[in-house]
């Protein structure tokens, strides 16, 4: 087979457009194990996951997009040299996918996306919570490895081969469906709020840094949904998987015992936000009996 070496702008596109196939394929892996790790796929019905596939697709379709636009195009407008755009492109991707998998593991334990405390935690080496061995930061970095660097080093050799079959219909054409992913996502997740569908609602909260469309104002609007009913959808959301109260909270304070014993326990709570000028009915609550910090 003959290879021949990218020199155009158009050749050195069709070259990263390999490359953004490798990334786009990667991420949709990733939130796709996002959602099995996290343990949300068990409450998922086959409309949901209807919904999540195309869902994903079309956000990893805008991660690679962003890189794509910023990593690469720029530079092979710089440099003569297509491998020099690559190796840039490939290291922001590997970035990325670091990112995401730091992420998947994040959500599927604690239920919220990477922040600042996980990137402190990640910078610092944990040790003021975790101590963590010589051997696990080994397989960390073995991890990362194999699905963050080697993949696209792979890809970096197939599309140079491939390119040039990558033709302007066929990417114009692949796009064109990764956008109607996109916007389905967002249309469909509006109709999935109007009517409560939770597994749908639910799902798309595995997603990071996704916002989709929910159309509250569109619905009063049109009359479709009442004020009331809105609020009720954005405010009474589930959080997580515990359901409380099942029952109403009755109090009779003629069958009170003599002695009320209430133990407020509180985990994942930055102390030094005890005190009277950031909780003071809390704070105030708790001089009045007995408090472990």
């Amino acid at each position: 087979m003959l290879i021949t070496t990218p020199r155009t702008f158009s050749e050195k596109g069709k070259y990263g457009f390999g490359i953004f196939l490798s990334a786009l394929g990667l991420f949709f892996i990733d939130l796709l194990l996002n959602v099995i790790r996290s343990g949300i796929a068990k409450d998922m019905d086959f409309l949901s996951w209807l919904y999540y596939i195309p869902t994903i697709l079309g956000q990893s379709f805008i991660f690679a997009t962003i890189f794509f636009l910023v990593g690469f195009l720029p530079f092979s407008l710089l440099f003569k040299d297509y491998r020099k755009a690559g190796i840039i492109f490939i290291t922001l991707l590997t970035a990325a996918q670091i990112l995401l998998i730091l992420n998947t593991f994040v959500f599927s334990l604690y239920k919220f996306h990477l922040n600042g405390f996980i990137f402190n935690m990640i910078i610092t080496g944990g040790k003021e919570i975790f101590e963590f061995g010589t051997w696990i930061y080994i397989k960390f970095i073995g991890l990362i490895f194999i699905v963050g660097v080697l993949p696209f080093i792979i890809t970096h050799f197939i599309s140079r081969r491939i390119y040039a079959k990558f033709t302007g219909k066929r990417i114009i054409w692949i796009c064109s469906i990764l956008l109607v992913c996109v916007v389905y996502s967002h249309l469909a997740h509006a109709v999935a709020a109007a009517t409560k569908h939770s597994g749908i609602r639910k799902c798309a909260l595995a997603i990071p840094y996704f916002f989709p469309l929910t159309a509250n104002t569109m619905l009063f609007k049109m009359g479709i949904q009442e004020r009331e009913n809105i609020d009720n959808m954005v405010y009474n959301q589930l959080s997580s998987d515990i359901q409380y109260p099942i029952s109403p909270i009755i109090a009779d304070d003629n069958k009170t015992p003599g002695h009320n014993i209430v133990y407020i326990l509180l985990d994942s709570w930055n102390p030094s936000t005890f005190e009277p000028e950031c909780m003071p009915n809390m704070y105030n609550f708790a001089q009045k009996g007995s408090y472990i910090q």
